[in-house]
């Protein structure tokens, strides 16, 4: 499993960066959880990262989890399908955590 802190800021400005650290999670393992805690934006952009990086993962035969999603971001996911659990995770021993 892969941890992938997404930061205070899923926007345009941070796309390119954040597609780069969705790559590479989901090259190296085959579960990735992204990890929203602290996130406070997050645009069109940062969405259509994590629904290409949903839609890798799945192809791949793995699986996807968003945690630690701000009430004010909820209905921005689900609208575009990203489901997510409100548990929190730590980054098990061993296992990469990278923020974009």
């Amino acid at each position: 499993m892969h941890v992938l802190q997404l930061g205070t800021s899923a926007t345009a400005r941070e796309a390119p960066q954040l597609l780069q650290a969705a790559r590479d999670a989901a090259a190296s393992a085959a579960h990735v959880t992204v990890d929203c805690a602290g996130t406070e934006r997050c645009d069109v952009a940062g969405l259509q990262v994590l629904l290409a990086l949903r839609d890798d993962v799945s192809g791949r035969g793995g699986e996807l989890r968003v945690i630690n999603v701000a009430a004010p971001l909820h209905r921005r996911f689900k609208l575009v399908g990203l489901a997510y659990q409100a548990a929190t995770v730590g980054t098990p021993s061993g296992s990469p955590s990278t923020q974009p």
